[in-house]
């Protein structure tokens, strides 16, 4: 079976997607497939795997319009690509979808935040609300999502049939790397890895820190950037931290690449995800299979990531965090069993094993045609 891969969304400082993307061919690269993969970074991809090298204005960082360059991309020119090689299936590990497609195409839903938080993805948002349910309902053959959480939303807000969505989790992650750390940040830290934008609720953490500044030496330590058009979300981070009085200890990584990656987590005394929406949520599973302890927001996507192996809490309450830091930092055993439990539960989620539920849904795909 031969499978056209849109893989554009694979770029030189990928984001969760592009990990996904990456770590899901590498693993799918084990069955009998043929994986052809549009791409604007074949260079990225794992071995053995037959890239076509996309345009770069499809990056979407070359341009604020984000992703709308792929969406073109999608349904022009890699129409051509799938008559040329004549591809059975055509996989969409995002949501750029390909209109009127000639083979049974399978699209991956990460999320559907753009439908809960439209303010912070102008057209995207209008795009998640008004169009992408009629899209997924008449032109994608069927629907794979990371969480049976996105699953819900997918039935509920878009009210696409239950029977044509399988919810497959993801990986524990991208493949991460200790290669050792810039000298210049601060210790102890506590670690925030994802984009800077508002729903990741950066803002209420910042001041949970603040309340605790008098029992704690800890900075906080933020890994990410942000979103084209979103760059008033350090400015915003940055006031907060003013008004808690803890400027000083907010440090800025930017994007870190894997190769440092394990190493800045495994070097933070926690790690704290916020966020009032997710989809599924790498940053945790990550930290857990470095051995550091995690606090997250009491939201289904993360409750199913994380199981019994963190602490919750509400993320809209900047008490409630601080409270969930303060039982981490200061309570070891509570640490210790999380630490445990944190690998135990990073180890049940595996790229082989996603691969092998995603190789299910392509071949009955492909069975019963476009």
């Amino acid at each position: 079976m031969r499978v056209l891969v849109n893989a554009t969304a694979v770029e030189d400082q990928s984001s969760g997607l592009g990990h996904y993307v990456i770590s899901l061919m590498r693993a799918l690269s084990d069955f009998p497939l043929e994986l052809i993969a549009i791409t604007p970074n074949p260079e990225l991809l794992p071995d053995g795997i037959q890239a076509v090298k996309s345009p770069s204005w499809t990056r979407s960082h070359s341009t604020r319009l984000r992703s709308t360059p792929r969406y073109i991309y999608a349904n022009t020119f890699m129409r051509y690509w799938l008559a040329k090689f004549r591809a059975d299936v055509l996989f969409s590990p995002n949501h750029e979808l390909m209109l009127f497609p000639p083979v049974p195409q399978v699209v991956v839903i990460h999320d559907i935040i753009p439908y809960f938080a439209p303010e912070e993805h102008r057209f995207l948002g209008t795009y998640y609300q008004d169009y992408l349910p009629k899209l997924l309902s008449y032109h994608v053959k069927h629907i794979v999502t990371v969480s049976n959480s996105t699953r819900d939303d997918l039935i509920k807000y878009f009210q696409l049939p239950p029977d044509k969505i399988t919810a497959i989790h993801s990986g524990p992650g991208a493949t991460l790397g200790y290669k050792e750390l810039p000298q210049d940040i601060p210790r102890p830290y506590i670690l925030y890895v994802g984009r800077l934008a508002p729903y990741k609720n950066l803002c209420n953490l910042v001041l949970a820190v603040g309340l605790l500044q008098d029992r704690f030496p800890h900075h906080i330590v933020i890994a990410g950037v942000a979103p084209p058009g979103l760059n008033g979300a350090v400015s915003d981070i940055l006031k907060s931290a003013a008004s808690a009085g803890i400027t000083d200890r907010v440090k800025f990584l930017g994007y870190v690449p894997t190769e440092q990656l394990g190493s800045l987590y495994r070097e933070a005394s926690l790690l704290v995800l916020p966020s009032l929406y997710e989809g599924f949520g790498f940053p945790p599973l990550e930290a857990m299979s470095c051995g550091t302890p995690v606090a997250v927001s009491r939201i289904p996507a993360l409750v199913e990531t994380v199981g019994d192996a963190g602490v919750y809490f509400e993320p809209r309450s900047p008490k409630d965090i601080a409270g969930a830091i303060e039982r981490l930092l200061s309570d070891q055993k509570l640490r210790e069993e999380m630490k445990k439990r944190g690998k135990e539960r990073a180890r049940s989620f595996s790229w082989e094993r996603t691969a092998g539920f995603m190789y299910e849904v392509l071949c009955n795909a492909a069975r019963r045609g476009p």
